[in-house]
């Protein structure tokens, strides 16, 4: 599920590079006398979003629609994800083209208009990682090396419970938990790209129920204070047939299978 949240942060990237720059805002903190332990508030989480019907899915295909306000931009999205750590994404911006990017298993790729076929390395390959691991979202010790709750903040309006996450790929993100629902709200962390690293927040909300299992509709993304915004129309899931995973020439031919 976490391709669903955050590899649209490469398409947003990809075209947010072409606009202007500002300084990315939050608001302060609220120091509170007390705050749940890291382990308590990510099993609220897990309990939130119905992670034990959600340990049955094996695969999620979604279509939606992507804008950048600022800019009057507007084009289409459709994200394949399946176990353990498969993922396609098609972004479809008029004047701008296609921006595909996807994860083999193996290799994070990217595939897009003013760079072509590239695999990811570095900093940027381990974000790719972690972010194509059907689970990661759910922070599964199997990615994580530590997490701790630092405070009861003010995130984007949202009353929420900050927690620090150390992954074993050495990133760190900073994610926010509604003290009222326990839903992730929003999280911060370092993006990296081709262009270089860049401050993002991403934000989840207008959480909707899909049986036992919840999902947020409404990602934004914001880079250099500039918004992405993606409105999911639909999500099914165990409907992906294995050939969704296979990537474009370009990019097999860059792992020579």
């Amino acid at each position: 599920m976490t391709a669903l949240r955050t590899l649209t942060i490469a398409a947003a990237t990809s075209v947010l590079t072409l606009l202007p720059s500002s300084v990315l805002a939050q608001e302060p903190a609220v120091a509170p006398d007390s705050v749940p332990a890291a382990a308590r508030i990510i099993a609220r989480y897990h309990e939130a979003v119905g992670a034990a019907a959600l340990a049955a899915v094996q695969s999620i295909h979604s279509v939606g629609d992507l804008a950048i306000p600022a800019a009057g931009v507007t084009g289409t999205l459709e994200i394949w994800q399946g176990r353990p750590n498969r993922t396609t994404m098609v972004a479809s911006v008029p004047g701008y083209g296609e921006v595909r990017t996807g994860h083999t298993g193996q290799n994070g790729w990217v595939l897009d208009p003013i760079e072509g076929a590239r695999l990811l390395a570095g900093p940027e390959g381990a974000q790719a990682d972690d972010d194509a691991h059907f689970d990661s979202h759910l922070r599964p010790s199997a990615l994580v090396d530590s997490m701790r709750t630092v405070e009861r903040t003010t995130l984007a309006g949202y009353d929420c419970y900050k927690v620090q996450t150390a992954w074993k790929t050495g990133r760190e993100t900073s994610d926010c938990y509604s003290v009222e629902t326990g839903l992730l709200v929003g999280s911060v962390r370092t993006h990296h790209a081709s262009t270089g690293p860049a401050q993002a927040l991403i934000l989840y909300e207008e959480y909707r129920e899909y049986g036992q299992i919840r999902l947020p509709s409404r990602i934004t993304t914001q880079v250099n204070g500039i918004d992405q915004v993606i409105t999911l129309r639909s999500v099914t899931f165990d409907s992906v047939p294995d050939s969704a995973f296979t990537p474009p020439a370009s990019i097999r031919a860059l792992t020579g299978s």
